[in-house]
């Protein structure tokens, strides 16, 4: 592993199960950030140190990445593992994305055959490196560029796939029993309850906060309507006020008039003359 796929920066979970598919999911994990720039895949054979708890490493991986690459043959399509997984990727949100090496959706179990799945083919392999670039962050590298470092690569993706299945023993689907069925629908169904109640607090948060913003907006508005309404009074008070001034100053102009008028015309009572 370079240093520049440190765990701390696996975005992508590439899951195995049997050993053909482990062989596959190592060749996908080396291919993969060569045609997704933005790719660090994690591959439980290579990423997980000696001595570490494999399970509760596995676990904490799942809870940092974006995406799960399952990596499906016929003798692990109907395995616990794989649906112990994807389970686990859909209930923290993850892109989950099966890949079929020489299996078809309709053999797969109940719980993978839930996702949009993608064939081992050039074109559906080129549409998974295009999702995946989406998936991984805004800083995704131009799909031109995706598609170039696809068409650069596929050949040695294509060159491994067929030297692992040449060695890979004969690919027979197993026998389901009814229990596995059973099981298969309960893990779906547990997996679309952990759906619906997350949906569910989505949704309920969602609606907390509806109502505090229109809260929120209907006290701003009634403070206002308040400033408004407040200044507008007082702008009624000061033009009663003015208009008052007014009218006295009339009043006051009358009277100055009307002592000017009598002023000019009236007489000073006559005196006695003096002796």
């Amino acid at each position: 592993m370079s240093e520049n796929q440190a765990s701390s920066e696996f975005n992508v979970f590439v899951s195995w199960s049997k050993p053909t598919s482990r062989s596959l999911a190592s060749a996908i994990s080396e291919w993969l950030p060569n045609v997704v720039p933005l790719a660090r895949p994690f591959f439980s054979d290579d990423d997980i140190q000696s001595g570490s708890v494999w399970f509760s490493e596995i676990l904490d991986k799942l809870k940092s990445v974006r995406a799960g690459v399952l990596c499906v043959t016929r003798e692990s399509s109907i395995g616990p593992w794989f649906n112990f997984e994807a389970g686990a990727m859909a209930g923290l949100g993850l892109k989950v994305c099966p890949v079929l090496f020489g299996v078809s959706e309709r053999q797969l179990g109940t719980q993978l055959s839930g996702f949009q799945s993608t064939p081992f083919e050039h074109g559906k392999m080129l549409k998974l490196a295009l999702d995946l670039n989406d998936y991984l962050g805004p800083q995704k590298a131009l799909e031109s560029a995706v598609e170039n470092s696809f068409k650069a690569c596929w050949p040695n993706l294509e060159k491994a796939f067929q030297e692992i299945m040449a060695v890979a023993p004969e690919q027979h689907s197993p026998e389901r029993g009814i229990e596995d069925q059973i099981g298969e629908l309960l893990d779906g169904v547990r997996v679309l309850v952990r759906r619906q109640k997350r949906d569910d607090e989505e949704k309920q948060m969602l609606r907390e906060m509806d109502a505090r913003i229109l809260a929120a907006g209907s006290a701003f508005k009634t403070d206002w309507e308040e400033k408004i309404q407040r200044l507008v009074n007082r702008g009624g008070a000061a033009n009663r006020a003015i208009e008052q001034v007014k009218r006295q100053n009339e009043t006051l102009v009358k009277k100055l008039e009307e002592l000017t008028q009598h002023g000019g015309t009236s007489k000073q009572p006559d005196q006695e003359p003096r002796t």
